[in-house]
């Protein structure tokens, strides 16, 4: 529980940062500059708890200001205690000039692990993308110490992020560093290991994460990798990207075509056809080839349901995989309603045949709906962790 100067602090920096619209300056000044020398001023010789507040302040105002990122990148170092490097990170991601957030290595930051401990609750969501975007890179020594923190799908999310940022600016200078192949192989490790009630491994998390196109920097970490992985993992590696809609757009066209072969050639081969079913619903909601993809895995399950199939047809598990993840491709799209009208007709299907998934469609929490992550407003709170 914060003490009560914490939430004095907390007040005030969050009242420091809505007076922009009442200090902008004459002329061309952005709203809030005239507070960002206030802030700045005397900054070292703050106790943390100010300098917190004052970093809070710097990221509510989101001016650009080479002053600030200084401030901000000695703080995130650890040069300057401030109660959160985390928040530190924020401040900077917030004041790092356009021109050179993403273009120039703007700190190598010794320590990483540090910040994916600061959180007691473990709370790391957003970070790879905030190290990504700022531009941070890590230091030698993290390839030793990343393997501890890859022990949870989070923080793997985390660092995959993190990872396929840095590739795309980064992979025609130098090699990929340890901790980004390591980082790679373990997810890959956890996403084989984890059971079907686990939950989502960390590529699914990597995309709901950043909730937005990440494919471009996916492939860039994937071609950053690549000569370094084994041929097993290279084809799981591209199977996942595609699964957890992180392929490019000719990857996901080469998966449809790949799984329609399978199940004109090998429908009589249990995991040819699994793995046909899930690659077809892992593209239903691309605009370019998931309406074909989705009509082919329609009939192709409807015929399981009917027995007219001797590949996994006994297999519920499997078709119920296929039809949800379909579901949940779909609904990533914004095409709810063809969502809705895949599960009615595969709902009838299984009720006419009086397959065993029949009642388990007819419950009313089915198909699940999957849980939203929180919205940018709900992440505004300023990193504080407890004395």
């Amino acid at each position: 529980v914060a003490s009560a100067a914490d939430r004095r602090a907390r007040r005030f920096a969050a009242g420091l940062a809505q007076l922009s619209p009442i200090t902008a300056g004459a002329g061309s000044t952005s709203a809030g500059a005239p507070l960002v020398p206030v802030l700045l001023e005397g900054f070292a010789g703050a106790p943390p708890t100010g300098r917190w507040a004052r970093l809070v302040a710097l990221e509510g105002l989101g001016l650009a200001d080479e002053g600030a990122a200084s401030v901000a990148a000695r703080t995130l170092a650890g040069e300057v205690p401030a109660r959160s490097r985390r928040q530190a990170l924020r401040t900077l991601l917030a004041t790092l000039p356009l021109d050179r957030a993403g273009v120039s290595p703007s700190l190598v930051l010794q320590d990483p692990e540090a910040l994916f401990d600061e959180s007691p609750v473990g709370d790391v969501a957003g970070l790879g993308l905030e190290l990504g975007l700022s531009a941070v890179h890590a230091g030698p020594r993290f390839g030793s110490a990343v393997g501890r923190l890859l022990g949870r799908r989070d923080s793997a999310a985390e660092l995959l992020v993190w990872a396929a940022i840095l590739a795309e600016t980064e992979r025609d200078r130098r090699r990929a560093p340890s901790w980004v192949l390591e980082t790679v192989r373990a997810s890959l490790r956890l996403q084989r290991d984890g059971g079907p009630g686990e939950g989502a491994g960390p590529f699914e998390r990597a995309r709901d994460l950043v909730r937005g196109d990440l494919s471009r920097a996916f492939g860039a970490l994937v071609a950053w990798v690549d000569a370094e992985l084994d041929p097993a993992e290279r084809a799981a590696l591209a199977r996942l990207a595609v699964r957890a809609d992180l392929a490019s757009p000719e990857a996901r066209r080469a998966t449809r075509d790949r799984a329609v072969r399978a199940l004109q050639r090998d429908r009589d081969d249990p995991r040819a056809v699994e793995g046909a079913w899930l690659d077809l619903a892992s593209v239903a909601g691309d605009p370019e080839v998931g309406q074909a993809a989705l009509a082919t895995l329609e009939a192709s399950l409807i015929e399981a349901f009917e027995g007219r199939s001797r590949g996994p047809a006994h297999t519920s598990r499997s078709i119920r995989e296929a039809i949800e993840q379909a579901i949940a491709a779909l609904e990533r799209a914004r095409r709810d309603d063809l969502a809705r009208s895949f599960a009615t007709t595969l709902r009838r299907a299984a009720g006419d045949a009086n397959h065993p998934l029949a009642g388990r469609f007819l419950r009313p929490d089915w198909p699940p709906r999957r849980p939203l992550p929180p919205r940018d407003v709900e992440r505004l709170a300023a990193p504080l962790p407890p004395q």
